[in-house]
């Protein structure tokens, strides 16, 4: 798999979940160019300040919907009442069900803290069921891979890397590049940084990387 990040993302659909939503260029731009918008019941409120833009649909258990929002968007409410999955998982698998596979998730991330490891480390499911997913803020982005990854990026911006599985992993194009390390906790191949154009990642397992919109 191969991702240039000068290059902008054009995602099938954005879901819009219930962090922090910031109102920066890029979150605008994902708004604006994105073939369709799903939100989460919770995260309504916010994007209706960002944006006049109908969502195709927004989606949760209804526990936090404001009937006043839903009839000035204008669109249903699906409401699916299971509380196996987080809304933001229910917006993947809608998305995903409608056919719409190149996902971006802004707002995964931010208010409390459990809910942001939460949803960052629902990336890799995603991928196993099938979805081309990015998480975006304002600070980087976040997206599984599993396999081969080739980066088309910037040097200096930080990268870090987390292991689901203590498989072994690879990293060059980077400041400490490593061979085939098996991590065997979350934080042990955090905190590195873009030294070349192009960085060549490898997972055995599925492994979720952040890399900053920022340079050092």
């Amino acid at each position: 798999m191969a991702i240039n990040l000068n290059i902008p993302y054009m995602p099938d659909a954005i879901v819009v979940a219930h962090g922090d939503l910031h109102e920066d260029a890029e979150t605008l731009r994902l708004i604006a160019v994105s073939r369709h918008i799903v939100v989460c019941d919770g995260a309504l409120t916010r994007y209706l300040q960002l944006t006049d833009r109908r969502p195709d649909v927004v989606i949760g258990d209804g526990d936090s919907v404001k009937e006043e929002e839903l009839e000035r968007v204008g669109v249903p409410f699906t409401k699916i009442e299971e509380q196996e999955t987080n809304d933001l998982t229910k917006g993947v698998t809608y998305a995903l069900q409608a056919g719409w596979k190149r996902i971006a998730i802004i707002g995964a991330t931010g208010r409390r803290e459990d809910h942001s490891i939460g949803n960052i480390f629902l990336l890799p499911e995603y991928l196993e069921m099938g979805a081309e997913v990015r998480a975006y803020s304002p600070y980087g982005w976040l997206f599984p891979f599993k396999g081969s990854l080739t980066l088309e990026t910037e040097p200096g911006r930080e990268l870090s890397l987390f292991a689901i599985e203590p498989k072994p992993m690879s990293a060059k194009g980077v400041a400490y590049p490593f061979e085939m390390r098996r991590f065997t906790a979350l934080w042990q191949a955090t905190l590195n940084q873009v030294t070349e154009p192009t960085v060549t990642l490898y997972s055995e397992g599925i492994a979720v990387v952040f890399i900053s919109t920022e340079k050092r």
